[in-house]
């Protein structure tokens, strides 16, 4: 470790943080910082906020929240459009608050952007998994779209929590290197690795799998069950959507569920890591159309997709 250009480092991050530079900005340098330090919980932390969570063990707390359930559907012989569901209607509490939990996963730099815009909200589809507890509310209807609703302010919130843990772990490293600069001894690699788990790793989510299980159906708390899309079968599911946008449909009832599936699975394409039970449900919904199921091609087509889509 290079302890003059380090020290100097430090000090250029702090002096930024207390600038209000952009964290995608600033994160430039920690990510050099982390390779200086070589420490494991530091460079983990860098490496997840910088390029996104992939395990729930891993979110701090900081990036959890308690969020509304939102539905499109039926209920009786009234349509619901973004109908919010009343707390303590999913019954049993553990059922609530894993339905109701939001984990966000984002990049950090993702999230930086609702600094500037902290009033309002954002909606995210929720995973099929939810589905089947939420019907359970509407015994004479159905629930089509369900969503979280998420307030800009928690994700502005999440940037807020990451600029003070990183401002205070490098404030007590800068203080130790003006008593002793030698951070290549065994007592200071402990040091640090002490500093990092009091300011960075503080309050680490474990929630095991991330999933609860329901009556043999699985209610997702947020991120889970995504993937990685192959460039070739995202081609193939924008190419059967392009098929489906072209069949006349006459029933507007089939002209409206298409609508809402095709929008949800281009809004899952836009995302790094699509969920493929989001998918599968869009497609699978898409068949059980009757406008559709009559186009022979076109449900070969979404079969094929069905079986590409691992488990």
């Amino acid at each position: 470790m290079d302890v003059i250009k380090t020290k100097k480092l430090i000090e250029g991050i702090i002096e930024d943080l207390s600038n209000n530079v952009a964290i995608t900005n600033i994160f430039n340098k920690v990510q050099i910082l982390s390779s200086y330090l070589n420490n494991d919980v530091f460079s983990l932390w860098v490496k997840n906020e910088r390029m996104g969570y992939t395990d729930v063990n891993q979110l701090p707390e900081y990036r959890k929240t308690t969020v509304d359930i939102l539905v499109d559907g039926i209920s009786g012989n009234y349509s619901l459009t973004k109908y919010p569901i009343p707390n303590g209607a999913l019954g049993d509490d553990a059922i609530e608050s894993t339905m109701r939990t939001y984990y966000c996963y984002d990049k950090i730099s993702n999230l930086e952007p609702f600094k500037d815009k902290p009033e309002g909200s954002n909606i995210i589809v929720l995973p099929a998994m939810a589905y089947p507890v939420l019907r359970k509310i509407f015994p004479f209807g159905d629930v089509h779209v369900a969503y979280h609703r998420i307030p800009n302010l928690f994700f502005s919130g999440i940037v807020d929590a990451v600029n003070s843990k990183l401002l205070d772990f490098l404030l007590e490293i800068n203080k130790e290197m003006e008593i002793d600069a030698d951070f290549n001894t065994i007592n200071k690699k402990q040091y640090i690795d002490n500093v990092a788990n009091q300011t960075i790793n503080a309050g680490v989510v474990n929630m095991g799998s991330g999933n609860f299980t329901i009556e043999n159906s699985q209610v997702m708390g947020g991120h889970g069950n995504t993937m990685p899309i192959s460039s070739d079968l995202k081609e193939k599911i924008q190419e059967i959507i392009a098929e489906i946008e072209k069949i006349k449909i006459e029933d507007d009832a089939d002209k409206n569920d298409i609508a809402e599936e095709i929008f949800a699975i281009k809004e899952e394409l836009h995302k790094e890591s699509p969920s493929k039970t989001l998918l599968k449900r869009s497609l699978r919904a898409l068949k059980t159309i009757g406008s559709i199921a009559q186009e022979k091609v076109i449900e070969l087509g979404i079969d094929q997709l069905l079986n590409s889509l691992p488990l």
